[in-house]
């Protein structure tokens, strides 16, 4: 079997309409941030001392 015959079977992505300017990256990417410490910050309600000792140990895992 040929890897161009496997190919045929994977399917794909098409590339982008139309390119994003840099102001319009650098936007998103600022949102973006400010939603991810904003969420980082929020506590969870209704887990006991235990339950949060697991999320930061997989908080160190995921690294975030």
């Amino acid at each position: 079997m040929n890897y161009r015959d496997l190919l045929s079977i994977v399917p794909g992505v098409e590339g982008p309409k139309k390119r994003l300017n840099f102001n319009s990256k650098l936007k998103w990417t600022g949102i973006i941030v400010i939603v991810y410490f904003i969420m980082g910050n929020i506590t969870v309600w209704g887990v006991s001392p235990v339950g949060l000792e697991r999320f930061e140990f997989l908080q160190t895992i995921v690294a975030s």
